[in-house]
């Protein structure tokens, strides 16, 4: 595969005929010989059959031909003469269109490969207009099948040589290239463009698979080869090398799949654009970080021949090229690399100390008899991204379903590929789903459950099953961000053999981690996500590792690298595991027990049959502990508290809680804001350790063995404790040297409580 650079010369302004000598300067440095652009039909025949070549946006091909440069040429069919500037779609405007390209070549001998259409798929009518840009897509590939022929035929005796470009396509839309197919546009074209936006380089791998596929359906005479006219994405804030490693790994997978040829776009920033630094270069005079790594990758490229794909295991991504070169990325985990004479490079080139250690950052390795395996020690065993499979028959842990609740009745489907864009209304990349149950849809990325009678009724709800090949123990971490569109949220249920052993409502951005989950081989673990009533909205990014359990490891720890490498935007800093800042559920162990941090939302903390820790962020939470001898502490929110049964601990905060024990021998501990304490049954302590003044125990009852424990507050003897009473109110108040103050509000049974601080201390009331 060769890498190209896409231009704009045609536009003028900053590729303009004085700036031109510099830019062919930046494109040689760059060690490409190919350059993608285009020209202005409208400009070049003002006038019917009258082409003008002369001014600079119109001849800029003699330019680069005498600089040395091929010349990939893109033709749009749009010219105001014809069709009132809409895409042509009339015998007569087609005809002209095919005219305006032959003379063209005929101008410029040196062209050798063209282009027909810009993102004929697409929405933007700039590059697609009138019935041409139906949405009616069997339609859409008839104009531009019609469009093809026409240059074809027209090409074919003056230019034969000349390779023609069709498709033309945004994103790898396998169900539009199916209606070209079905079109007969594949005779008429020598290669097929693909613009692969909005896809990981990981994600690609799978689209590309599957496109390969769709055109295995076409004769082999006729079957067009891959090409990107256009390929790239912004760099990613604060981390300038983003579009190098992108790039790497890009070049790897789309020679593994047969392009022949990449653009990247563009050479210059367009930051005025709706899709700013994805330039090599700022200006004629500035380099962004990413040229030396396209460098590099074109230097590859050139010398290491074809790749192919290396499967290493669960969670890792490697590729072979020819000479032996290889790139590894993946999962984040241990990894072994051993051979000869062993160079290890960065994405844009750089040395690097061998690594021993993979994650998401590309590691390209140089030498001979390489051999890359996972490292020692507790190691990944499935990953829901890097892992991910549109072949509902391949080799992976996972598997794909649909569960289907309707009529009270509950059945599971599997899934099937989708085609990308069979509708225009459908994603535009291959994704796994249903004919019969659109939108649901499941990528690498994302899940969509769908529900078509509001609440259940009528759901699908997502399955997505990793089955246990060897008995153990597993640690799972997980990171979710739901989209901002969604009206009521969603919910995640993880179940093993069918059993629920964890349900969290998710309406924003949670990370969730199980530790030393006990199954046998064959034993199925389901992450079921069923929306929360509605399913407007809907889409969830989600990224999942299933790990061998390690119990030296710190949950902090596992979930601190989970959250820097996966692919959820904004994870890559998250905050310490204990600040709560982030929308965050931690579940350690099931069902011995369990703890869950809430994060900046308001959340909804429920903890199982074990001994349970959960602790409540920023926003207005509610902590169940339910079964199990729990610790329950409130956050800086507006926090409800239940204790549930067992012996409890439930701890206040600096905002506002209400702490109910229920049942059991509860312990309940004041914090800085205003709490209301309820122990319930059982013979409870209320524990204070700050004077806030601002509490109360609603159901103080002294024959049922509660106590107020002063023990945390700086008293030396009863005489500074007393019980006043003020109209029907009763308090307890303290001195700390400084004059009495009013500690809590008691209620309950407070009519037979003595004054005295020291009778109430003698009676065991009041502990010091």
């Amino acid at each position: 595969m060769k890498l190209s650079i896409a231009t704009h010369f045609s536009h003028g302004g900053a590729y303009s005929a004085k700036t031109a000598d510099d830019l062919l300067r930046l494109i040689d440095d760059l060690g490409v010989q190919n350059v993608r652009d285009g020209l202005s039909w409208a400009r070049v025949e003002a006038s019917p059959g009258q082409y003008d070549f002369d001014a600079w946006r119109e001849g800029y091909a003699d330019t680069l031909a005498d600089a040395g440069f091929d010349l990939t040429l893109t033709f749009m069919a749009r010219n105001p003469l014809y069709d009132g500037g809409k895409t042509a779609h009339s015998a007569e405007g087609i005809a002209a269109f095919a005219d305006y390209v032959a003379a063209t070549l005929d101008r410029f001998p040196d062209i050798q490969r063209i282009a027909i259409g810009n993102e004929f798929n697409g929405l933007n009518d700039s590059f697609v207009s009138g019935p041409a840009a139906s949405n009616d897509l069997t339609v859409r590939a008839e104009h531009q099948t019609r469009i093809l022929k026409a240059v074809h035929d027209r090409l074919a005796d003056d230019h034969p040589d000349v390779a023609i470009i069709g498709g033309a396509m945004h994103s790898t839309p396998t169900g539009y290239v199916s209606h070209l197919i079905e079109a007969g546009a594949m005779a008429y074209m020598d290669h097929l463009d693909i613009h692969p936006y909005g896809l990981d380089p990981s994600e690609a791998a799978q689209a590309f698979e599957r496109l390969n596929a769709v055109l295995d359906e076409v004769p082999a005479e006729i079957r067009p080869t891959l090409v990107a006219t256009e390929f790239g994405q912004s760099a990613v804030a604060g981390d300038p090398l983003s579009n190098a490693d992108y790039l790497t790994k890009m070049a790897a997978v789309m020679s593994a799949a047969g392009f022949e040829m990449a653009a990247w776009y563009a050479l210059l920033d367009e930051d005025r654009s709706g899709t700013p630094d994805m330039g090599l270069y700022q200006s004629r005079s500035e380099a962004n970080d990413m040229v030396a790594g396209f460098r590099f990758v074109a230097d590859l490229l050139d010398r290491a021949g074809r790749a192919v794909e290396v499967d290493l295991g669960a969670g890792l991504e490697a590729y072979r090229f020819e000479d032996g070169t290889m790139m590894v990325w993946g999962s984040a985990q241990a990894i072994s690399i051993e051979g000869r004479d062993l160079a290890f490079l960065s994405a844009d080139g750089r040395p690097i100390p061998r690594p021993e250690r993979i994650d998401d950052s590309v590691v390209v390795v140089t030498g001979r008899e390489i051999e890359i395996s996972a490292g020692d020690g507790p190691g990944v065993l499935a990953d829901s991204f890097y892992d991910f499979s549109l072949d509902p028959d391949g080799d992976t842990s996972w598997s794909y379903h649909a569960e289907k609740t309707a009529r009270g009745k509950t059945g599971i489907i599997d899934l099937e590929v989708m085609d990308g864009q069979d509708r225009m209304a459908d994603l535009w990349n291959p994704y796994l789903g249903g004919t019969h149950f659109r939108p649901f849809a499941v990528t690498a990325k994302t899940v969509r459950p769908a529900d078509f009678n509001d609440y259940g009724t009528n759901e699908r709800a997502v399955v997505e099953r990793f089955t246990v090949e060897e008995s153990g123990a597993l640690d799972i971490v997980a990171s979710y961000d739901l989209a901002r569109s969604s009206t009521d949220g969603v919910v995640l249920e993880l179940r093993l053999n069918g059993e629920t052993i964890k349900a969290v409502k998710i309406d924003g951005r949670k990370v969730i981690a199980l530790r030393d989950v006990t199954v046998e081989a064959g034993d199925e673990l389901d992450f079921v996500v069923r929306d929360g009533g509605s399913d407007n909205g809907d889409v969830l990014t989600r990224h999942v590792r299933i790990l061998e359990a390690d119990p030296a490891r710190s949950t902090e720890s596992l979930v601190h690298e989970h959250s820097v490498t996966d692919i959820i935007d904004g994870n890559e800093t998250p905050p310490p595991l204990e600040s709560g800042e982030e929308d965050l559920d931690v579940v350690r162990g099931t069902p011995g027990g369990e703890t869950l941090l809430g994060g900046a939302g308001d959340d909804t903390l429920v903890g199982g049959a074990g001994n349970d820790l959960l602790v409540a962020g920023a926003g207005d939470d509610a902590l169940r502990g339910n079964e199990g001898d729990d610790r329950l502490e409130a956050g800086a929110g507006r926090d409800r508290l239940y204790g549930g049964q067992g012996q409890d601990v439930l701890v206040g905060g600096e905002g506002t809680a209400r702490m109910k024990g229920e049942a059991g021998d509860d312990r309940l501990i004041s914090g800085l804001g205003k709490d209301v304490m309820i122990g319930g049954e059982g013979a409870d302590t209320f524990e204070f350790r700050e004077l806030s003044g601002n509490d109360i125990i609603k159901d103080l009852d002294a024959e049922d063995g509660d106590v107020i424990d002063l023990g945390g507050l700086d008293l030396a003897s009863a005489d500074q404790v007393r019980i006043a009473t003020a109209g029907t109110r009763t308090f307890l108040e303290v001195d700390q040297g400084d004059g009495w103050d009013m500690l809590t509000r008691l209620e309950g049974d407070v009519a037979g409580l003595p004054s005295g601080g020291a009778q109430a201390v003698e009676n065991g009331l009041i502990v010091l």
